[in-house]
């Protein structure tokens, strides 16, 4: 498999208790979706989908790799060979990123 550049994100999803948590979702900024232009985008809850732009971008950027870890590892498993931009971009911001 190709490598790809992959962002971890966090985004604020409502579990079946009906509370706020954060979740860990991996954006793959150069991976289009559909023929809409969506981003692809992979959780451990939703597995592969896709988001807009302007998801994307509303999205905090995971800082502490410790927080993406497992996510990571479940799509190095599954053959992935990441360029992770977290780490390249720092707290710059998504909106600095060249998608």
């Amino acid at each position: 498999m190709k490598k790809v550049r992959v962002v971890f994100c966090i985004e604020e999803i409502t579990n079946s208790n009906n509370e706020t948590v954060n979740s860990v979702l991996a954006v793959f900024p150069n991976e289009q979706f559909d023929k809409v232009g969506n981003l692809t985008c992979y959780s451990t809850v939703g597995q592969h989908s896709g988001c807009s732009h302007s998801y994307f971008q509303s999205l905090k950027v995971c800082d502490n790799p410790k927080d993406y870890l497992e996510l990571k590892q479940e799509l190095i498993k599954f053959g992935y060979k990441l360029t992770i931009i977290n780490e390249q971009q720092g707290s710059k911001g998504i909106k600095r990123f060249r998608i």
